[in-house]
């Protein structure tokens, strides 16, 4: 039941976090297209803050990894060899951006 009542919590958590995501783009897309109809923006400055809004609206959803609710039903074992592929993942990444 434990776990149960922890799902419903990250669902109304998730619930919520799209609400704020859809509010910010919402809000982003008006303020640009404004900006684009009658304030003359440029497209090239358009184009950044739609951008920025869409890294800023899936840092947001992010915040949900952080959920306890994650790491519960996992062994020891598992979580060791979560964190290994993790941390080769990284490896991979940063060599390849040359890091």
């Amino acid at each position: 039941m434990e776990r149960l009542a922890a799902a419903h919590r990250l669902a109304r958590r998730t619930a919520s976090i799209i609400r704020q995501n859809l509010v910010f783009a919402i809000g982003a897309m008006l303020v640009l297209v404004t900006g684009a109809a009658f304030l003359e923006l440029p497209l090239p400055l358009a184009v950044l803050g739609h951008q920025g809004g869409t890294v800023l609206v899936v840092l947001n959803g992010l915040r949900l990894l952080s959920d306890p609710i994650r790491n519960t039903g996992r062994s020891t074992a598992d979580r060791k060899i979560a964190e290994q592929r993790t941390l080769q993942l990284r490896s991979v990444a940063r060599d390849r951006v040359g890091g």
